[in-house]
């Protein structure tokens, strides 16, 4: 799914910039995306700095949840991906 994988990357690096290492940021973006509801992304999404367009795509494919509604919980969303190799970063 392109936008549960843009949102878990988007809060992966912003876990890097918090100074986690590689394997903490990722689990940490994981669970992010597992357990936020709808309208918890859309509060966060909306204080990106997105251009209108990518906003609206973003907003117009969580309209198909309920606000309460973890749509990104089930595994397929984020269990694929992994931390492989270093673990130390500077960015």
């Amino acid at each position: 799914n392109d936008l549960s994988t843009a949102l878990l990357m988007i809060k992966f690096y912003q876990n890097l910039r918090e100074q986690m290492s590689l394997a903490v940021a990722l689990n940490q973006a994981q669970f992010w995306l597992r357990d936020s509801t709808q309208s918890q992304l859309l509060a966060w999404s909306r204080q990106l700095p997105l251009d209108n367009s990518l906003m609206k795509r973003i907003e117009q494919a969580l309209d198909w949840f309920n606000p309460h509604e973890q749509p990104f919980q089930d595994p397929y969303y984020w269990a694929a991906f992994c931390v492989i190799g270093e673990s130390n970063h500077d960015f």
